[in-house]
């Protein structure tokens, strides 16, 4: 007998096709993941603030901004020295006791406008422009740069200076306040760090008579003034050539040195952000030479040119390349018949025969003692604007 076998089929299992992810889909996993980030950081900067280091905050730092109190805002400067200040202590970054100096100021017959001066005697005979080193930033007044040329002449200095003027903003000062005390001398400090003062201003400057060309666009201004992961991408983005020195440094014959490094990079005039500050300075000086040729054709203009302490104290091999803004500006000089006295050799000399520093450790500014030697050495330089009585 035969048993027909049953057919038995195989189970087979077919597999459920698993559903694709879309493109659009993979593109909004992409985007959040970036955002929530982003997200994070822009929230614990809301809360916390005070995490998010100076140097970031100020990238789109606008140039009434500034976080010295005892400035006051102006529409067309920017800022200035309050009126009536006395003794108002300022701190500044030093190693030094006591680590603030007082400030006080006068109106030198001006209304609503304070200047970091003793007062006038009698007829303005000079009046001094420029920024931190005009106004003798981080030391008294008494002993400042100005005020010992003053006594050793015994002539009348107005001093004009304020701390962090870009060029564009100490050629409104001497427009504005300098020039009507018809000064017979106008002196004209520049140091080294106003190329990045020209630059910054004419990008970012804001509320001073202009807008700056940055602003001009809504978009990027919001950005700037309400993005902390803005701010931070933008400060890596304009500091872009500092950091690769940063990063090179050691390996090209320059010292670890982040201030060396600084300097090195924001006087050097290949970067293209240094040599539009090289411009926009050279127009400003020679703006306020014929500003001031037009209000006394028989008045004097100089420009007085400050080193930084690394060019100072810098190793002799590396001091060809610290001083190739020095050339240029000589050159600018020549080429303009300027009249510009450069104390960078002569405060190399004398710093060398110093027993103690001329500027201060950390701070970037001169020193009481080297306060001192400038008006020394400007003493002698321009013996010839003030003859013998």
């Amino acid at each position: 007998m035969i048993i027909a076998q049953k057919k038995v089929r195989p189970l087979v299992t077919q597999a459920k096709d698993k559903p694709k992810t879309s493109p659009q889909a993979v593109a909004v996993l992409i985007l959040v993941g970036l955002l929530l980030p982003l997200c994070a950081i822009e929230a614990i900067a809301y809360i916390a603030p005070t995490l998010i280091p100076q140097e970031i905050k100020s990238a789109f730092q606008t140039e009434q901004n500034q976080p010295l109190k005892g400035l006051k805002p102006d529409q067309t400067l920017g800022y200035l020295y309050a009126p009536g200040l006395v003794d108002f202590q300022v701190p500044f970054d030093d190693d030094t006791a006591p680590n603030t100096y007082p400030v006080s100021t006068v109106s030198l017959g001006y209304a609503g406008a304070g200047f970091r001066d003793d007062g006038l005697a009698g007829e303005t005979f000079a009046v001094v422009i420029g920024d931190s080193y005009a106004s003798c930033a981080s030391i008294e007044m008494k002993a400042c740069w100005v005020e010992l040329l003053e006594q050793k002449t015994g002539r009348d200095f107005a001093n004009l200076g304020v701390v962090g003027y870009s060029p564009q903003q100490e050629r409104r000062m001497l427009a504005r306040y300098g020039l009507p005390l018809q000064p017979k001398l106008v002196l004209w400090v520049f140091f080294p760090n106003d190329l990045n003062d020209a630059w910054r201003f004419d990008q970012f400057g804001s509320g001073a008579a202009q807008e700056g060309r940055f602003w001009q666009n809504p978009v990027k201004g919001w950005l700037a003034r309400n993005s902390v992961v803005y701010n931070i991408g933008a400060f890596f983005w304009y500091n872009r050539a500092l950091f690769s020195n940063l990063a090179q440094a050691g390996e090209s014959n320059v010292p670890r040195d982040s201030n060396l490094v600084w300097w090195l990079t924001y006087t050097d005039l290949s970067v293209p952000e240094v040599a539009n500050g090289f411009a926009l300075t050279q127009q400003e000086v020679l703006k306020a030479r014929q500003e001031t040729l037009a209000q006394n054709s028989a008045a004097q203009f100089v420009v007085i040119i400050f080193p930084y302490r690394e060019q100072v104290y810098a190793p002799s091999a590396l001091q060809p390349r610290l001083d190739q803004l020095n050339l240029a500006l000589a050159d600018f000089c020549r080429q303009q018949s300027l009249t510009c006295v450069d104390l960078t050799s002569a405060l190399r000399e004398k710093a060398g025969q110093e027993a103690e520093p001329i500027y201060y450790r950390k701070d970037i500014h001169l020193n009481r003692r080297g306060n001192e030697i400038a008006a020394e050495l400007l003493v002698e330089t321009l013996q010839v604007y003030w003859p013998d009585k």
